[in-house]
């Protein structure tokens, strides 16, 4: 394995190890009692899995370059290219969203808590 091949794959490993950080600790952290860490872990996550697409569509690329089967590698990295930029996409739209009308869903925190103590 070459040495620029073997440094995006730990690029993407260590960009996946972020976003398995941020998701096990937005899951410790819930919306109720702890709004603004579980904002903050889930932009970690959303950030961690968008590294590691990144990094891995930019090592697909360099591997095709030495690759016999050219063609169906680069159908791969071009379609997990397409998932990672609506991935992106879909979390700048979700961060706006999340800013404009931070109580938009089905219960807002308010009527949660008021849930949570049996009210």
């Amino acid at each position: 394995m070459r040495r620029r091949e073997l440094t995006l794959s730990i690029l993407a490993i260590f960009g996946s190890l972020i976003g398995a950080a941020g998701l096990i600790l937005l899951t410790v952290f819930d919306t109720l009692r702890y709004p603004t860490a579980h904002r903050i872990f889930l932009l970690v996550f959303i950030v961690g899995v968008a590294l590691s697409a990144i990094f891995t569509v930019i090592e697909y690329r360099w591997i095709s370059k030495g690759f016999r089967e050219v063609r169906k590698l680069k159908i791969a990295y071009i379609m997990k290219a397409v998932i990672a930029g609506i991935l992106i996409l879909l979390a700048i739209a979700f961060a706006v969203t999340l800013f404009l009308a931070p109580d938009v869903g089905g219960m807002s925190v308010s009527s949660s808590a008021e849930q949570h103590r049996g009210l």
